[in-house]
């Protein structure tokens, strides 16, 4: 995918975790969404939290780790490349220590 292709993207959707009412952890992941809004072709975050955050795909049960650490501060400067079917269950969890202060937020480009 080239810059030029992501440049010209629209927002399809947003996925917004605040994580005072919905704590992370280390161990289970916990579903972000039951249904990706839309399908999409890049992802831009922003991250207030503690810890690293990963992302997984798929079933409960049966998640899928996609290629993305999540960074604390991290903000939506740069979109990601990424594919998502819609209706596709998104799940996260911390990497090194539990979150459970600030927002994750996730907006789809299509």
């Amino acid at each position: 995918m080239s810059v030029r292709s992501l440049l010209a993207k629209l927002p399809v959707g947003k996925v917004r975790l605040d994580l005072v009412a919905n704590p992370l952890g280390t161990g289970a992941w916990t579903e972000l969404s039951s249904a990706w809004p839309s399908s999409c072709t890049a992802i831009s975050i922003a991250y207030t939290g503690e810890g690293i955050l990963k992302l997984a795909k798929g079933t409960a049960g049966n998640e899928v780790e996609l290629p993305i650490y999540i960074a604390p501060g991290m903000l939506m400067e740069k979109l990601i490349p990424l594919e998502l079917a819609k209706n596709l269950r998104i799940s996260a969890r911390c990497e090194d220590q539990a979150a459970a202060s600030g927002e994750l937020v996730i907006n789809l480009f299509g």
